[in-house]
């Protein structure tokens, strides 16, 4: 069964309002990851990251779950802490995180690379868990989307120009600087 989400903090203990979560009691932040029981890490399959991520969360005594596309080498041992998923399939990814939550109640879905932030933030929102908006998370895996909607804001930004992938070299422009 799915537990409710705690809300989101910033680093200095105070809460982040949500427009869909409203107003949540002002607690610090160590106290808030003290409350959290199991994350579900998206691990890319062949990382160097893993260890760093495990040892953090267990010097915070949380309990981690590995979520990646391939069985890891020591999933006899590690039980129900690890979750086949695909990582690059949004809606695969996502229905996978659903599923196990059915059984095993997440308190957070965190990406450990660009590569699992979109099934992160899918998984996080059907779970009603805080999680950057999907639009955000795809945006920034583009830079060239990201320059856009930087500009539209308003925000300063280098001039820049895309051109298709398939271009012919001899027809892109050699860059001017200013």
């Amino acid at each position: 069964m799915h537990r409710p989400s705690r809300g989101s903090y910033r680093g200095g203990g105070e809460p982040v309002q949500s427009a869909t979560r409203g107003e949540w009691p002002k607690r610090p932040v160590r106290r808030y990851l003290g409350a959290m029981t199991r994350i579900l890490l998206l691990i890319p399959s062949r990382t160097y990251r893993t260890a760093d991520f495990v040892a953090a969360a267990g010097a915070l005594d949380i309990e981690v779950v590995v979520g990646m596309e391939e069985r890891p080498a020591l999933a006899d041992v590690m039980g129900e802490r690890w979750l086949a998923l695909s990582l690059t399939d949004v809606a695969s990814g996502r229905q996978a995180i659903v599923d196990y939550a059915l059984e095993h109640a997440l308190d957070a879905v965190i990406p450990i690379d660009d590569g699992s932030t979109l099934v992160a933030a899918a998984g996080a929102a059907a779970l009603g868990l805080p999680h950057n908006r999907f639009a955000a998370v795809a945006a920034s895996r583009d830079k060239a989307r990201t320059r856009e909607l930087l500009a539209k804001a308003g925000l300063n930004t280098p001039r820049f120009r895309t051109w298709p992938a398939d271009a012919d070299p001899e027809e892109v422009p050699s860059p001017t600087f200013p």
